[in-house]
């Protein structure tokens, strides 16, 4: 095999994604478990798959493709056949008729056997190689190879359709199909004489297919069994979750059932157990915003906040800012509803309303545990919003979310749940109010050079961020987006940093309105702002961000 000139660790380092501690630790458990370094690093969830794949890329000088965001193409997808993609997990993704070439991705830059016996089954290609994470390989094999040789919807209406359907199958499709489309949710509704299976992708509730009616109450029981749910009460709003393995591929499935007038409706969020996300760099955060989310978190005390409404993204930001966290070096505690993600050397816990175990209990006995981070899943009540404030104020880093439409109004619903509105000020460093948009599909987005004009006449000072010429698009729809133009979504910020001047205008109590003309005085990158540069760099368009944030964006 050829050798890296580099070694992994350093290159690890070298992106920001581990320390010199992380290595440390990692070396000294290697002299117990002889593994692969990078093996070690991901086990203890030093690095994630992502993170280890992109550092390889770097390594080896070649491009790394996100599966979850570049959908093979069906005409080189069949170049290699299931069984041989599975066998040496590389998948043709890519086909340029113009060049006679083919893109495939692999996991092992240096497996040059692998490479020469995939050149070869390829030979009337020029074959060029990119990196991605053996998990997602392995998803990609399974999902698409299934998808584009049988349709996942199609085996779903031929089932539904049989005499005696397979209940089991039924609700087996259902799930998978939330899988394939990388869905959020899944609603399962009851109407007058059929059912309708819908799913949230990319935030948008999509219609996918009809249920006949009488298969609707036997799909209600089965998930409720699932999920550990009274399969006889159809009478109240019941609670319940299940894991669940398929199309490689393990998830959390969390399900509420809600009585209606035509039956039972159902509705599942489906959330992945992989932590590749979360990291600042790959959300979209624009690199002042994370300058000051980063410099919030190493700070030895105080508060940092994410706010947005549900469904925005405040989780994954929220776990990110855990993660760039030296945890090595500092204790950090967690009380989570539920907990989503496992981390080692993080303390976490869970809270339980049935034993009187609430977020305020469990900040109350942290601070016996001699902590230097505290995160805090919500900011429910003026209960945990005041204990919280005191936490943060006695030498503690606190990271929570609260609900809340802007930066701006982030603090005044936090100042409306404290007691000690001076304290709350002197200890809030740091907002990010945020949302989240659709990115276009790169593949077949078009070019919309009218749409600068009108973002030009709106947010000049905008383009004054811009290092390159604009590229403004629209979304249009092809088989690899599933025709709607979007794949894949990137956070909607604005990352607001507590200064004297601000902090004054609050004490005063200041107006929503005076606030924001101040911000606007000091190019404040507010969420309409930050939407611009997003369509301005290609990476949205306007009809989205109009949608997100309103008919008055432009």
């Amino acid at each position: 095999m050829q050798q890296p000139k580099v070694r992994l660790g350093e290159i690890l380092v070298k992106l920001g994604f581990i320390t010199e501690e992380h290595i440390e630790v990692a070396l000294k458990i290697q002299k117990i478990h002889k593994k692969k370094l990078g093996e070690i690093l991901k086990e203890l969830g030093f690095v994630s798959p992502r993170e280890l794949a992109l550092a390889l890329a770097y390594q080896a000088n070649l491009p790394y493709i996100n599966l979850e965001e570049y959908y093979p193409k069906k005409e080189a997808l069949f170049l290699l056949t299931k069984r041989i993609s599975s066998l040496y997990n590389a998948l043709c993704v890519d086909i340029d008729p113009k060049e006679n070439s083919v893109l495939v991705v692999i996991d092992d830059p240096y497996d040059i056997r692998k490479q020469a016996t995939i050149r070869s089954l390829l030979k009337n290609y020029k074959v060029k190689f990119a990196i991605s994470e053996p998990e997602a390989i392995i998803r990609a094999i399974e999902i698409y190879y299934t998808y584009y040789t049988n349709p996942l919807d199609k085996q779903f209406t031929e089932e539904v359709l049989k005499p005696d359907p397979d209940i089991e199958k039924v609700v087996d499709l259902i799930l998978n199909m939330a899988i394939y489309y990388n869905a959020s949710d899944i609603h399962i509704n009851p109407l007058s004489n059929i059912s309708f299976l819908f799913l949230r992708i990319d935030g948008i509730l999509q219609p996918m297919t009809v249920i006949p009616y009488s298969l609707h109450g036997p799909i209600v029981s089965k998930i409720k069994l699932m999920a550990n749910m009274n399969v006889a009460e159809r009478r109240i709003p019941q609670d319940g979750s299940f894991s669940y393995s398929s199309l490689g591929q393990k998830v959390d499935v969390r399900v509420s059932t809600l009585p209606t007038a035509f039956g039972e409706k159902v509705v599942m969020r489906v959330l992945k157990k992989d932590i590749s996300k979360l990291n600042l760099d790959f959300l979209g955060f624009l690199e002042p915003q994370k300058q000051l989310l980063r410099k919030a978190i190493n700070l030895s005390f105080g508060m940092v906040i994410v706010s947005g409404p549900t469904g925005s993204g405040k989780s994954t930001t929220l776990y990110s800012l855990l993660r760039s966290i030296n945890y090595l070096k500092r204790n950090v505690v967690t009380v989570e509803d539920p907990i989503e993600y496992r981390f080692n050397f993080i303390y976490q816990t869970e809270i339980n309303t049935a034993i009187g175990y609430k977020f305020s209990t469990a900040l109350k006995y942290f601070m016996r545990q001699d902590p230097d981070v505290i995160l805090l899943g919500e900011i429910r009540d003026d209960e945990t919003a005041n204990t919280a404030i005191e936490a943060a104020n006695t030498g503690h880093l606190l990271l929570s979310t609260i609900h809340a439409n802007c930066s701006v109004t982030t603090v005044q619903r936090l100042l409306n749940l404290v007691r000690d509105k001076d304290m709350a000020l002197s200890v809030l460093k740091v907002i990010s109010a945020q949302r989240l948009l659709r990115k276009l599909c790169p593949f077949c987005k078009e070019e919309a050079k009218e749409d600068i004009e009108i973002l030009k006449s709106k947010y000049p000072t905008v383009f004054e961020l811009l290092k390159e010429e604009p590229k403004v698009y629209r979304a249009k729809g092809c088989e690899r987006c599933g025709g709607r133009g979007y794949i894949g979504r990137t956070v909607l910020a604005e990352v607001l940093e507590l200064d004297d001047n601000l902090i004054n205008m609050f004490y005063q109590n200041a107006s929503l309105v005076d606030i924001k003309k101040k911000l606007e005085e000091q190019n404040f990158l507010d969420m309409s702002k930050v939407a611009a540069y997003k369509i301005l760099t290609g990476e949205t368009d306007i009809n989205e961000a109009k949608r997100v944030l309103g008919a008055n964006f432009v």
